[in-house]
């Protein structure tokens, strides 16, 4: 599907700027009671660690390993994960065919945080290549949760849930910046997932999935790059979330193009451009004029696609709160509330 190599790479990740599915997010409400509540909280919980505390060793993104103890003791396997990954994907409108229209320019890949089942599923269904991505490799077949720990993995998702969400505030720097409440909710979940869980062996699947979040993207992104044999200053990255922030940080320093499409508050402060639309047709001219001219050609023009439901803002010269205002509002528009208030 790879078009003629143009000397230049766009990336995106999937979920946000291709799908509206949160694939992990949508498995913990159907495997685990209230797991739409319970995927929140700790993914609140991963936006703390890996933005605020950046806590060393943690990667955004790292929800999707510590959740899978507690949809294993709720009967998750293997089998299930992939059926179920393969049922309900919700596309972008328009994204499937901008995503096949990049591809016949230029090398495009997916850099996804999903779980490879859900990404694999997706590339089947819009006729894009699962070579070229690259994504969060599990294979529950190889681990095992003893049944002596099933229902003290499943209490703990009640102990998560009897707590009110995290609010992290806008530069928040530390936990000092935390409420009090939130002090103790974030001193709870530490001490459930760096002593007690270690204690089980079922934790054993938390340490050796490795999600493809934070730095793991931006070196993706490299990888990627140096298949094609394109440098990074010549690599356009779409992403939209916590995720993206280190891929977005590399790609801008490396003299590349960082874009937002619908991003939440994290994917905006860090982007170059800022999409904010209900179809993701103003990113197909966006890239097929930097596989075509590279950066130059895109620097400063208005990619909003002249239909009059789209914006888009080199931040630059924005106005960052109220981007980050019409992003986020438009984000649970195209999404759905439950999905689009999630880092």
């Amino acid at each position: 599907m790879s078009g003629q190599s143009s000397g230049r790479l766009y990336c995106t990740d999937l979920e946000g700027p291709v799908t509206k599915n949160d694939n992990a997010a949508e498995l913990a409400s159907a495997i685990i009671p209230d797991g739409g509540e319970f995927f929140r909280r700790v993914s609140l919980y991963d936006d703390y660690l890996a933005e605020v505390v950046q806590m060393p060793g943690y990667r955004a993104g790292d929800t999707l390993r510590l959740i899978l103890p507690f949809m294993m003791a709720h009967g998750l396997t293997q089998e299930r994960m992939r059926e179920f990954s393969a049922e309900g994907i919700l596309m972008v409108p328009g994204a499937d065919q901008v995503l096949r229209g990049i591809a016949e320019r230029g090398p495009a890949y997916i850099i996804s945080t999903s779980y490879c089942q859900y990404v694999r599923a997706v590339c089947g269904a819009i006729g894009f290549p699962p070579s070229q991505s690259f994504c969060t490799k599990v294979d529950l077949s190889d681990f095992d949760i003893p049944e002596s720990e099933v229902g003290a993995v499943r209490e703990q998702v009640g102990r998560i849930l009897a707590r009110d969400p995290i609010d992290i505030p806008a530069g928040a720097q530390g936990i000092d910046d935390l409420s009090p409440e939130d002090q103790a909710t974030v001193e709870d979940l530490d001490l459930l997932f760096w002593e007690e869980m270690p204690e089980l062996s079922v934790y054993m699947v938390v340490e050796e999935v490795r999600p493809i979040g934070g730095p793991e993207k931006a070196t993706s992104i490299r990888r990627a790059a140096e298949r094609e044999g394109v440098p990074m200053d010549q690599v356009m990255y779409v992403g939209d979330s916590i995720t993206d922030v280190d891929a977005f940080r590399t790609v801008r320093r490396e003299g590349g193009i960082a874009v937002s499409f619908n991003g939440n508050r994290w994917a905006v402060e860090e982007a170059d451009l800022a999409i904010v639309s209900p179809r993701a047709d103003p990113v197909l001219p966006l890239a097929t004029a930097f596989l075509a001219g590279g950066r130059d050609s895109v620097m400063g023009r208005n990619w909003s696609g002249g239909t009059g439901d789209a914006i888009a803002v080199w931040m630059t010269e924005a106005d960052v709160e109220e981007v980050v205002s019409r992003s986020e509002a438009e984000r649970k528009q195209v999404r759905g509330e439950e999905i689009g208030r999630l880092g």
